[in-house]
C-alpha cells in the first residue's frame, strides 16, 4: 500500500522504484526499502520513520519525516546564527543565514499542503 500511494504522489524512476521530496521507495523482490536524501547520500530511513510509514501509512510518514526533516534544519540554522552573531558578526553570513531560515519556515506548511491532496 505504501509503494502504490508513493507512486500515486511521486516521480516513477522505475517500475519498481519512486521518488517523492527526496525520498526513494523502492520495491526489492516484494521488499519495500525507504531511503533518505538528507544528508550526501541516500541512506536508508531511520527505523523511527518507517514504524510510523507501516503503521499510519505513507502520508502520515511522510508528514512526520519531512516536519522533523525542516525542524533540524531550523535548529542547525538558528544555532550558526547565534554562534556568528555573538562571534565574527559577519553581515553578509548574517544574511545568508536569515535567508536559508525563511526558505526553510517556508518549507515547513509546504509538505503539509502537498500531502492532503
Amino acid at each position: 500500500m505504501i509503494f502504490e500511494d508513493a507512486k500515486r504522489y511521486g516521480l516513477l524512476v522505475s517500475e519498481d522504484r519512486v521518488i517523492y521530496m527526496g525520498v526513494i521507495f523502492e520495491m526489492n523482490d516484494g521488499v519495500l526499502e525507504i531511503f533518505t536524501s538528507e544528508r550526501d547520500f541516500y541512506q536508508p530511513m531511520p527505523d523511527r520513520y518507517m514504524e510510523v510509514f507501516l503503521n499510519e501509512g505513507f502520508l502520515a510518514g511522510m508528514r512526520r519525516y519531512t516536519r522533523d526533516k525542516y525542524e533540524r534544519q531550523l535548529d542547525r540554522i538558528n544555532r550558526m546564527m547565534s554562534e556568528e552573531t555573538s562571534g565574527r558578526n559577519n553581515q553578509k553570513r548574517i544574511e545568508y543565514l536569515t535567508t536559508s531560515r525563511e526558505r526553510v519556515l517556508s518549507k515547513i506548511g509546504r509538505p503539509l499542503q502537498k500531502l492532503q491532496l
